[in-house]
């Protein structure tokens, strides 16, 4: 794991559920990171993200404190951190490095997996009356042409979940490439956020 830091217990009241499990040595994944906030509601924002960083059960890293504070002073009761790719790396150049460690088959049963918890988990919100705040900025640079073609392939799909709920769908703002920037660095309020 990499650079954790205590949750900001100004905004953040519990974790819910991190599912982190080591996938194999020194590899580590997690579908969802789900925390309560000190509103009151059940309403839950999903933020979906490119890959996690440090955040597990008991400890964050410094975005996941960015999007809990954010979503907080928002409203929301409930903050759902999904990722397109659910490996741990801080650093998302080395994304494909992590990606050539497993298996094909393997990979494409986590990615399935990863898949339905992000679907889930953005129809929680929006049935809570929530938000999608999309944050995943730029594709991941250094991918061979096998984990470029999964990376499209996973981002396809979820395109295709988020295409049910384009109503919905925020963002800090988009890059140059029309992608949704990644909200660590990110001081502007959510916008809407079209599939491109």
């Amino acid at each position: 794991m990499y650079a954790q830091v205590n949750f900001d217990k100004q905004f953040y009241q519990n974790t819910i559920i991190s599912d982190n499990v080591q996938v194999q040595s020194n590899l580590w994944k997690r579908n969802l990171l789900s925390v309560s906030t000190h509103k009151s509601n059940d309403i839950k924002y999903t933020f979906l993200l490119m890959n996690p960083s440090a955040a597990v059960y008991d400890k964050s890293d410094r975005t996941v404190n960015k999007v809990i504070k954010d979503a907080h002073n928002d409203g929301a009761g409930i903050v759902d951190v999904v990722n397109i790719f659910p490996f741990y790396e801080t650093d998302s150049k080395k994304l494909g490095k992590v990606m050539s460690k497993i298996n094909e088959a393997q990979l494409n049963t986590i990615t399935e997996e990863n898949l339905r918890v992000i679907k889930r988990s953005i129809e929680s919100s929006v049935k809570s009356g929530g938000k999608v705040i999309c944050g995943w900025g730029n594709r991941p640079t250094k991918l061979n042409k096998s984990n470029l073609r999964i990376y499209c392939s996973n981002l396809n799909s979820i395109m295709s979940i988020l295409s049910s709920y384009s109503e919905k769908l925020l963002c800090y703002r988009t890059n140059i490439t029309g992608m949704p920037s990644h909200p660590l660095y990110n001081y502007n309020d959510f916008r809407r956020y079209t599939l491109t």
